[in-house]
C-alpha cells in the first residue's frame, strides 16, 4: 500500500522579481540542510512570487513536524534576506 503524502505550496509575494531572484539566491544555501524526511520538489520565482514546494510522507508523525520546521525556518531565513536586502538597496 502506498503512504499518504504531504504538499506544501508556499508563496510569498515580494512585490518585485529583481528581489524575488536576489532573495532566492541567497536562500540556495539553506535548501542543502533539508531533513531528511523532507523533500525540495519546486523552488523558484514566478515574477515577484517567491515558490517553494516541499512535501514529506506520512508514514511517521514527526515527518510532520520536521516539515512544520523547515518551513519556519524558511520563512524566517526569508524575511532576513529581504531585509537585509531592503537596507542595501536604501543604503541604510
Amino acid at each position: 500500500m502506498r503512504q499518504g503524502r504531504v504538499l506544501v505550496r508556499l508563496i510569498v509575494d515580494l512585490g518585485d522579481a529583481s528581489v524575488c531572484k536576489s532573495v532566492l539566491e541567497a536562500l540556495k544555501v539553506d535548501d542543502v540542510e533539508l531533513p531528511e524526511s523532507v523533500q525540495l520538489i519546486e523552488r523558484t520565482c514566478e515574477d515577484s512570487k517567491v515558490v517553494y514546494l516541499l512535501a514529506t510522507s506520512l508514514d511517521k508523525a514527526e515527518n510532520l513536524l520536521k516539515l512544520w520546521s523547515t518551513l519556519d525556518d524558511l520563512l524566517r531565513c526569508m524575511k532576513a534576506a529581504y531585509q537585509t536586502l531592503q537596507k542595501t538597496l536604501s543604503g541604510k
